[in-house]
């Protein structure tokens, strides 16, 4: 993803101390409520910048997402290398500090992150006599992400470029996400060592009509960039500080 589109990739990161959220209120205020610092939200300009990113999706991941209705694609600057990043994000779990786990709990199957379970509020066990194990009710499945595409090319002809690709089904949304990250491309006026792309692409629970109606589209979309923009801040923060923390000691 290397093409010019209209974004605030400014590197400047204050010294806000992002406190790790503790419960499904704080999960609202530093997710949902709470602006991010830096605006995330790559907006496509003209108005056919979304068909030529589609076809930059396409050459570089061999994936069609012209075929689902909405395509919403965040980008930031992060001041660490690209291996250190990718390193960093396949920590990703139901105790990370830049995912609202108390409203959205994540639940990674493996280390490698092939298969993920997203759960409101999480899972809740209710025991029942006579049974030696207790039975595991799911309040509401979120998500299943499903690893179809993983590349951990580390070479200076391909930018470095790493990225986890994932088919979602089960819940919402029904499409495809993915976590895409390179080399800053100087030409582009990018700064900082890297940068780091979140991707969702889909039709609004898996019906292309219901994804037409501008209320449901504009209300997703509020929502998801306000999550997805704070998240990425979050990830920025805590790789710079934990690559800081590695070279100074």
């Amino acid at each position: 993803m290397n093409r010019k589109i209209e974004h605030n990739n400014s590197p400047k990161f204050s010294e806000r101390k992002y406190t790790k959220s503790n419960s499904i209120l704080s999960d609202i205020r530093y997710f949902f409520i709470q602006k991010s610092e830096i605006d995330t939200l790559v907006k496509f300009q003209p108005e056919n910048g979304r068909q030529q990113y589609n076809q930059l999706i396409f050459d570089r991941i061999g994936l069609e997402v012209d075929k689902f209705k909405m395509l919403n694609i965040h980008q930031i600057a992060i001041d660490v290398p690209v291996d250190f990043l990718f390193g960093e994000l396949m920590k990703w779990n139901s105790d990370s500090c830049w995912w609202p786990n108390h409203i959205a709990k994540v639940h990674a199957l493996d280390d490698r992150l092939s298969r993920i379970n997203v759960f409101l509020f999480g899972k809740i066990n209710f025991s029942f006599k006579k049974q030696k194990k207790s039975p595991e009710f799911h309040l509401l499945r979120l998500f299943n992400f499903k690893l179809i595409k993983k590349e951990n090319n580390s070479s200076p002809e391909n930018k470095n470029a790493h990225y986890l690709l994932y088919e979602c089904s089960g819940g919402y949304p029904i499409g495809v996400f993915s976590l895409f990250m390179r080399d800053s491309i100087p030409e582009n006026n990018e700064t900082c060592k890297s940068q780091l792309f979140m991707m969702v692409s889909f039709n609004f629970y898996g019906i292309k009509s219901l994804s037409r109606i501008k209320m449901i589209t504009k209300t997703w979309e509020a929502i998801h960039n306000r999550v997805t923009s704070n998240s990425l801040n979050r990830i920025k923060n805590y790789c710079e500080m934990n690559f800081q923390n590695q070279v100074s000691t």
